[in-house]
């Protein structure tokens, strides 16, 4: 993650810590998942899952992303 993308030096604004199983699936469209040290492109078919990790999203495109999710409760890892 470059510098551009924290702030002062700092992490993402937006990140957090959910207690919670995440399930996605991006229908359409793309977005960005930051996590404490790096960042991944989520695009149309990709899945992912997390269990209370630290992370934020980040949509940059002027195309909608449209995505699938379930939050189940859970304790953080």
């Amino acid at each position: 993650m470059d510098a551009s993308e924290r702030l002062e030096g700092q992490q993402h604004p937006g990140i957090h810590q959910p207690g919670t199983v995440d399930f996605l699936v991006i229908i359409s469209g793309e977005v960005w998942m930051f996590l404490d040290e790096e960042k991944v492109l989520l695009t149309q078919g990709d899945t992912c899952v997390q269990r209370g990790i630290l992370h934020t999203w980040s949509h940059r495109p002027d195309k909608p992303c449209l995505l699938a999710g379930a939050l189940i409760d859970a304790a953080p890892c």
